[in-house]
């Protein structure tokens, strides 16, 4: 009897254990999502400031191709 009790007992403080890491691991998993929402965020920022700047590089060669033109 005090052996089914003991090994009860064992189970018990295994599961409230699993029950534990279960409940941080899924406070893990939720983090990960923010922060790769984040990440889609600042990439679709990082991808929009590229092609701003892209378009100024290219401006800015025109202009100087013109004013090249001007002094010839």
């Amino acid at each position: 009897m005090q052996t089914i009790g003991n090994s009860t007992i064992t189970q018990l403080t295994k599961l409230a254990q699993t029950n534990v890491l279960a409940s941080q691991l899924s406070r893990v998993a939720m983090q990960e999502r923010v922060q790769m929402a984040q990440c889609r965020e600042l990439l679709s920022t990082l991808a929009s400031m590229h092609v701003t700047y892209s378009s100024l590089q290219g401006q800015r060669i025109q202009l100087n191709q013109r004013r090249l033109r001007r002094f010839r």
